[in-house]
């Protein structure tokens, strides 16, 4: 990982979300259409490089232009729908 300010949405296995930011020339907002009152908050939590290094771990980082963002795709759309992702093909 490089000293480049990073910022994380971090989704856990229960669906909580987290963000974590680190870096000073960073500004990280959220607009939230659902809270018209509060409908653009500015993500503050300074978060220590280590937590981060220690979350990311060494796992590759993707990108939607990658070769395996179709399948991807398509595997949390279906799960979205409450389908398989595999399917059956008619011969």
């Amino acid at each position: 990982m490089d000293d480049r300010p990073i910022c994380i949405v971090h989704i856990t296995e229960d669906g909580d979300i987290d963000y974590l930011l680190n870096g000073e020339a960073v500004l990280f907002l959220v607009v939230d259409e659902r809270a018209p009152g509060d409908r653009v908050y500015q993500m503050t939590r300074q978060t220590p490089r280590e937590e981060i290094a220690s979350l990311i771990a060494g796992s590759p980082i993707g990108s939607r232009h990658d070769s395996r963002h179709v399948a991807i795709a398509h595997r949390i759309e279906r799960a979205l729908q409450g389908k398989s992702h595999l399917q059956i093909v008619d011969k």
